[in-house]
């Protein structure tokens, strides 16, 4: 840090950034290993050991002499070097520049040895057959499994990408971010000319903001009427034609994203705050929800996920679907009525929107919608995000998993989002372990 910039510290305080920029974020792989980016410690005037801890632990006592350690200087340093430090890094090496290709027979992939590719001719460990390496966009030789939000060649390693979302407004998001893969002319000017619209008392001031006479304040009257006339500003320029649809999502995405900045909620919006927050309080400013033009043309679904199983296949199926018995159409459904922008009857003291139930979301349907899911998922390896506080338990979900082919388990421990009140908690941990379920199906 420089100095000035952080109050009543002195010269020379330094600090640690970690930025993805849409590439790899060092962050949860260090976690997954087991490690942490930074360390506590206090040092015993005693005897002069360094005792450390990770950064949730007090540290109050020398574990070995048991001296009282309660009033000694806390100090920090980074933890990432560290054996934990090392297997990350060496991960996320692998997972972007590791050369691998496929077996041309099986279709099953493995990694390249240096042998190999000096020799431009691969092994396969399946069935032991030689073939040549090609390189270059036609040819066979592929580079990590994950790529940087450059722009550059190595984003067309992913050839297509499938995204699907029951909730429209996660719908308008992924037609963006996913969807849009080209770049868009003039998109700043478009921001700024929503930016000086008019304000309008419409859907959203009428119905969810507290001028109105609505009882309901999850935004200010300002930003309602100002939302108001930009969702109003966003279709009218649809309905005449004077935008195409892949503007018209990256529009919309962007106030999806800045009218949320500003909402009076403490996270969802199952409920309003009775007074405005702080952030609610400030003045809406569309920002554009940019995105990475890759140039590959990707599909994006607004459909139940077990209906459309049957009609897409692919190598790689990533499943996040919801853990509990919330559903996010209640908990979602301003977002999803500002990107619909129809109208309706709100209902009850949120205004509540007609909403599909997810049968992810109750113990009596949940078990058998997901085995039917993965029986007809016409993918070779599957990849199910979930936690230990899901309506699934781990053996649930190894048992289902099992039957279709090759299984197996990660998982890791997660600092808990609290975003109610302690005595309307349902679990009291103040962490959750994440499982990631992995199959390769037969």
């Amino acid at each position: 840090f420089k100095p000035g910039e952080v109050p009543g510290k002195p010269m020379g305080q330094r600090g640690l950034y970690f930025m993805s920029s849409g590439g790899l974020c060092f962050n949860p792989m260090i976690w997954a290993a087991g490690g942490d980016l930074v360390k506590r410690y206090k040092v015993n005037p005693k005897t002069g050991k360094l005792i450390e801890s990770d950064k949730e632990t007090p540290i109050l006592k020398d574990p070995e002499t048991g001296d009282d350690l309660s009033k000694v200087k806390l100090h920090w340093k980074a933890g990432f070097d560290t054996s934990e430090g090392l297997a990350a890094l060496k991960f996320i090496h692998k997972l972007r520049w590791q050369k691998w290709t496929k077996d041309p027979k099986t279709r099953e992939p493995f990694d390249l040895t240096d042998e190999m590719l000096t020799n431009d001719e691969a092994v396969s460990p399946y069935t032991g057959n030689k073939f040549k390496l090609i390189e270059g966009s036609k040819g066979n030789i592929y580079t990590g499994v994950l790529f940087q939000s450059s722009g550059g060649e190595e984003d067309k390693n992913i050839k297509k990408v499938i995204a699907n979302d029951i909730e429209f407004y996660s719908y308008v998001l992924n037609k963006n971010y996913i969807g849009n893969c080209k770049p868009i002319k003039n998109k700043e000017q478009y921001i700024d000319e929503l930016n000086n619209v008019t304000p309008a008392e419409g859907f959203i001031y009428k119905n969810y903001c507290l001028g109105s006479g609505s009882g309901r304040q999850y935004f200010s009257d300002k930003n309602g009427k100002k939302i108001d006339a930009i969702r109003q500003e966003i279709e009218n320029r649809k309905e005449e034609e004077t935008i195409n649809n892949n503007l018209y999502y990256f529009l919309l995405a962007s106030l999806l994203e800045n009218a949320d900045k500003v909402a009076n909620t403490a996270s969802v919006y199952g409920a309003f705050l009775k007074h405005l927050k702080k952030t609610a309080q400030k003045e809406l400013i569309l920002k554009p929800a940019n995105f990475t033009a890759t140039g590959n043309e990707h599909q994006v679904f607004n459909a139940d996920s077990n209906t459309l199983i049957k009609q897409i296949e692919g190598d790689i199926l990533y499943l996040d679907p919801p853990y509990n018995a919330r559903q996010y159409g209640a908990n979602y459904h301003l977002l999803n009525t500002l990107a619909k922008y129809d109208r309706f009857v709100p209902k009850g003291k949120t205004g509540l929107r007609e909403y599909r139930k997810s049968q992810y979301c109750s113990k009596l349907s949940v078990n058998k919608s997901f085995e039917e899911l993965i029986k007809n998922a016409h993918f070779k390896y599957i990849f199910l995000s979930y936690n230990n506080e899901g309506l699934m338990s781990v053996d649930n979900v190894k048992t289902i998993m099992s039957k279709y082919g090759k299984y197996d388990l990660i998982s890791t421990n997660y600092q808990r989002f609290r975003a109610d009140k302690e005595k309307n908690r349902n679990h009291k941990a103040n962490k959750t372990e994440e499982y990631l379920h992995i199959l390769e199906k037969n």
